[in-house]
């Protein structure tokens, strides 16, 4: 199987935010029918979109997901192939993994949305024009955070080291 990292990774992932949509907001019993209650659910200081969480252990996640496709960062593969190809590779490599670790994220973000609200809130709110917007920006701070991720791994040829230079840099 071709894809079998990027099935089981975004498995992982999806997993991952399951579980923390499911203990913050497990408990709801109540419908949300406001759209200042969707508000205070997910754009809050610890909702699923806290920013501080974009640029920590989403980050985290989103940097060992890309590690995992690394095997042409290694010096031998700079060395065998010319730069335009090289940076071809890494620009696809980097753009597929975002788009993808984004996709995850905003379906499993949309599916747990729909099970703790009413469906009519999240049309009257125009929800899925907002997340579109939201998914853009996500997925130009990880190609950002992703090539600053790839730059200083090629420089440290340590992934452990640039994963935390690359947090330090995001949290700065």
């Amino acid at each position: 199987m071709r894809y079998k990292k990027e099935i089981i990774g975004s498995f992982f992932w999806a997993g991952i935010l399951i579980f923390w949509w499911y203990s913050l907001y497990g408990h709801i019993e109540g419908k949300i029918t406001t759209a200042e209650e969707i508000y205070l659910y997910t754009c809050s200081v610890t909702g699923i979109q806290a920013p501080f969480l974009h640029g920590t252990f989403y980050l985290f996640i989103y940097l060992m997901f890309l590690s995992q496709f690394m095997k042409e960062w290694r010096i031998e593969g700079l060395i065998r192939q010319s730069r335009k190809k090289f940076f071809r590779k890494t620009i696809k490599i980097l753009s597929g993994r975002t788009i993808l670790f984004i996709s995850v994220y905003a379906l499993v973000y949309t599916i747990c949305l729909f099970t703790i609200s009413e469906k009519h809130v999240l049309k009257e709110t125009a929800y899925f024009s907002t997340l579109c917007f939201y998914a853009m920006a996500l997925c130009v701070f990880y190609l950002i955070m992703g090539h600053v991720f790839w730059i200083i791994s090629i420089y440290t040829g340590k992934k452990t080291r640039s994963c935390v230079f690359t947090i330090v840099i995001a949290v700065g």
